[in-house]
Order: structure tokens, then sequence, then C-alpha cells
């Protein structure tokens, strides 16, 4: 069964002299309308291979997922 992504959301972090400013923003569905529609099409796409490449390696065993080659490191994003 395939997936759908339903709701995408982002928290954006600034920097101003008062300390980092967070704003939460929910791009799908309420902000779509400021989106071009075929970046939206470019971004869901893009994000329904990460999703699904995602659920693939949670369903696999750990066993399975270190003989398919499944990088589990952390990293973090700067």
């Amino acid at each position: 069964m395939q997936g759908k992504i339903t709701r995408i959301s982002v928290t954006w972090a600034e920097p101003t002299d008062q300390g980092t400013q967070f704003s939460f923003y929910n791009v799908l569905p309420d902000e779509e309308k400021h989106i071009r529609p075929e970046r939206m099409e470019d971004l869901l796409e893009d994000l329904s291979l990460i999703c699904e490449q995602i659920q693939a390696a949670r369903d696999r065993k750990p066993d399975e997922m270190a003989t398919a080659g499944f990088d589990r490191t952390v990293r973090r994003i700067k």
C-alpha cells in the first residue's frame, strides 16, 4: 500500500538581536497557496521518496539492515 503526504510542517530558526527566533509553519495544507505548483510537486515527490525509504528501513530487521548497507550513523545538521 502506498502512502500519501497529508501535512508538512517546518520549524524555521532565525538569529535576531534578542536571540534565535523560532517560527512554525504548516506548509501543507495551510501555506500551499504561497508556493508555485511545480515547486510543490517537486517537494512532495522528494519527501515521498524520503518517507518510503525511511519506512522501508523501519520494516527491516536490524540484522537485515546491516547486510543491506544502511548507514545508521546519526548526523547533526548545522
